[in-house]
């Protein structure tokens, strides 16, 4: 009889700290969607880059999360490369195409999470060329696009396929070559 009562007992506890934590999960749960990251301006994430590109993580300190109208700093970052591998603050060239997942936590085990992905290059040049992206091509006015140099036997190819039908009623500049003899 005392050790179906204890048993009982133990049963009826484990149930409670089992709720106790199912109830803390469900509310973490809660926080981390309604959590927001703030950055400093310096730091500001976009959701697209490009292959290659550099991108700062910020150190913990220097981010705030806010859940509500409750501001906290976060204590730990994550950021998960698409092969699943996992890195924290510091400098990092992005070498891996597909989806990022950057996660900073607070003291509380709340989260808020930016995700943003990397693109391959839309275009490829082999020996003997180079391409620069250029805010300011040819000096004509807001013009921009990828400004290339190609020598003897060098090549310059689009790795996607450009639809046409996408721009229909449109105008668009897909090459316009600009011959500069020297």
């Amino acid at each position: 009889m005392k050790k179906n009562i204890k048993n009982t007992c133990l049963a009826v506890c484990g149930a409670a700290v089992l709720a106790l934590g199912l109830v803390a999960a469900i509310n973490v749960q809660k926080a981390n969607a309604g959590t927001e990251l703030i950055v400093p301006q310096e730091y500001v994430f976009e959701t697209e880059y490009d292959f290659g590109e550099s991108l700062i993580v910020p150190e913990p300190s220097a981010v705030r999360m806010k859940t509500g109208g409750t501001e906290t700093t976060a204590v730990s970052v994550e950021l998960v490369l698409p092969d699943g591998s996992v890195k924290s603050e510091g400098s990092y060239t992005l070498d891996k195409t597909g989806t990022y997942s950057l996660t900073y936590y607070n003291a509380n085990g709340v989260s808020a999470t930016q995700t943003f992905v990397v693109h391959k290059n839309h275009y490829a040049v082999n020996a003997g060329a180079s391409a620069v992206y250029d805010d300011n091509l040819c000096n004509y006015g807001d013009l921009e696009g990828v400004s290339v140099t190609l020598k003897d036997g060098a090549s310059f190819t689009f790795n996607k396929t450009i639809n046409l039908n996408d721009y229909e009623g449109q105008s668009l500049n897909v090459c316009k070559i600009y011959p500069m003899f020297r």
